[in-house]
């Protein structure tokens, strides 16, 4: 199995690469794996067109998780949109049996009180708080997922060392960086060989997707 990467803005066929998609639905690829949602940052720009068309990408074979989904404070002036169709999300993700990727800045506990509904995975997507947030994350049983931030942030790498490797993912996100830099990063934080890092995700992507 290829290098796992949870989130990604990069158009990839790779079968290991979740593409999230949260514009244009109707384009998502017959090849590949996606994840489809409505961006908390993006609510107000959504018409009900864009929004019945999302909602119908994410029912596709090739669309494996709903995501990016969630909330942000700073756009704290649709943040009654942003809680609606964040709850919708999460009821859609249970219906399809479809893991949730979280987008969440400034709204830790806001989110956790909304996915309290969720009957499916949850992976926080780009983590770049400290062991206390991601305490909070991980004892309801959710995934952290780790991007760009990890190869430079100090304090981020040190707290990165804490998070179980079994609740652990990493992901290009829309940066310019490949996989293979987090993995070699992740192993050298952990002074460990990269195949103790390896297997643990591949291992964590068969159990959210269940797969053989």
């Amino acid at each position: 199995m290829s290098l796992i990467d949870i989130h990604t803005h990069q158009k990839t066929d790779s079968p290991t690469a979740l593409c999230a998609i949260y514009s244009n639905f109707e384009q998502v690829d017959a090849v590949g794996i996606h994840s489809v949602g409505l961006h908390p940052m993006m609510v107000q720009n959504y018409d009900a067109i864009a929004i019945k068309s999302a909602f119908g990408a994410m029912r596709q074979d090739t669309v494996w998780a709903i995501g990016e989904v969630g909330l942000d404070k700073r756009n704290k002036e649709h943040w009654d949109l942003q809680v609606a169709l964040f709850q919708q999300q999460i009821t859609i993700a249970n219906t399809l049996q479809k893991p949730l990727i979280i987008h969440c800045v400034q709204a830790l506990d806001a989110c956790l009180l909304y996915l309290r509904a969720a009957q499916v995975p949850v992976i926080f997507h780009g983590f770049r708080k400290g062991l206390p947030v991601a305490q909070k994350i991980l004892q309801q049983s959710y995934y952290i997922s780790f991007g760009s931030a990890l190869l430079k942030d100090a304090a981020l790498q040190n707290c990165f060392k804490s998070i179980p490797l079994h609740q652990l993912f990493l992901e290009t996100d829309d940066a310019p960086i490949t996989i293979d830099a987090l993995y070699e990063t992740a192993a050298n934080l952990l002074q460990t060989e990269i195949e103790n890092v390896i297997l643990p995700i591949q291992e964590n992507f068969k159990r959210v997707f269940k797969l053989a």
